[in-house]
């Protein structure tokens, strides 16, 4: 069953407002963000074979965009389950967190607040890989028992230096280079963050400054 704008719009909201924030949960692979302006469907799929190609498979669902003449967008039309990762459509946000890739396809959360998945078409959208997406975001911010090292090893001294954020500008491996920033967003200094480990995230983080 489809969901009309409003309907849908209030539900998101009030499930995001209730959705506590995630802290070392399961990594997954990265973040996929929709290509609305070229294709204003994104079409979600169940169970995928791997040895066949993407159209082989039916959708069993869709989220409908809506261009504006002024260039924002607008969900149209969506399953009732849909809670993405983020959502802040008049800043043109919306993220999937990616958690398996098979052929064509990525299996990605599309409810955050009980882990269902379904698959998508990887050629519907942008998908980065966890390093690209923390060093294209505005801050990060370590989990309790997570400190800053002055280098990218577990056992290398803390950084003790006090500052108001983080902004990621690098990544090896395990570990983000991370700047620190001061109230009005000059840099202090840098030191580096493990952002997960073998099982989850070790950070979170925000979209806006």
């Amino acid at each position: 069953m489809k969901m009309n704008k409003s309907k849908w719009t209030l539900l998101v909201l009030v499930m995001l407002f209730m959705l506590p924030q995630a802290k070392g949960q399961q990594a997954g692979l990265g973040m996929f963000r929709p290509a609305w302006f070229e294709q204003p469907v994104l079409y979600l799929y169940g169970p995928v074979e791997y040895n066949k190609t993407s159209q082989d498979h039916t959708p069993v669902d869709s989220i409908v965009f809506q261009v504006e003449d002024g260039g924002g967008v607008n969900i149209i039309s969506a399953p009732p389950y849909l809670v993405p990762e983020h959502l802040k459509l008049d800043y043109d946000v919306l993220w999937f967190r990616v958690i398996g890739i098979t052929g064509g396809f990525l299996e990605v959360i599309v409810n955050s607040t009980n882990g269902q998945t379904a698959y998508i078409r990887k050629d519907q959208g942008s998908f980065l890989y966890w390093p690209e997406f923390l060093t294209t975001i505005s801050t990060v911010e370590p989990v309790a028992g997570n400190p800053l090292r002055i280098k990218p090893l577990d056992h290398a001294s803390e950084v003790e230096t006090e500052f108001a954020f983080l902004h990621a500008v690098a990544a090896r491996d395990e570990w983000l280079m991370v700047e620190l920033l001061d109230s009005d967003l000059n840099k202090i200094s840098t030191a580096w963050l493990k952002w997960r480990n073998s099982e989850r995230m070790l950070l979170t983080w925000s979209l806006f400054m």
